[in-house]
């Protein structure tokens, strides 16, 4: 059976609900808000992974209501931890750029997100060219 990997945030708790909507051999990497930065070793560990597990498909998953994503556009409570400075800085950049465009706040997140996760799959393709992704 082929696999099947999923980027999470952990504080979706989505793995239950992947594997019961999903059976099949499901693998999770977890980060906050995915916020993963796409190294070198990572891709060789992502692709060693795959060709292991003959993992076929890649999705990365955020629920509409996650709790870091949310954090980076309100209250910044978690902009201390160095390793989301990035991803909320370029949240933040989007939310200016989006009331540039006279988008109100209550629709920020919902466009946000789709952003933020297309970033995603685009730098990990980029990274890791040789995958048939």
């Amino acid at each position: 059976m082929n696999g099947h990997l999923y980027f999470i945030c952990p504080t979706d708790h989505l793995e239950p609900i992947i594997d019961k909507a999903f059976p099949g051999d499901n693998y999770f990497f977890a980060s906050l808000g995915n916020s993963i930065v796409f190294d070198e070793d990572l891709c060789s560990e992502i692709g060693n992974l795959m060709e292991l597990k003959v993992i076929q498909a890649i999705t990365f998953m955020l629920t509409d209501k996650n709790k870091v994503i949310c954090d980076a556009l309100l209250h910044q409570d978690f902009a201390r931890f160095g390793r989301l400075k990035g991803m909320y800085d370029e949240i933040t950049n989007h939310k200016e750029q989006s009331r540039c465009h006279g988008i109100q706040d209550t629709q920020i997140q919902e466009l946000i997100l789709p952003v933020h996760l297309d970033s995603k799959v685009k730098e990990l393709m980029m990274k890791m060219p040789g995958q048939n992704l």
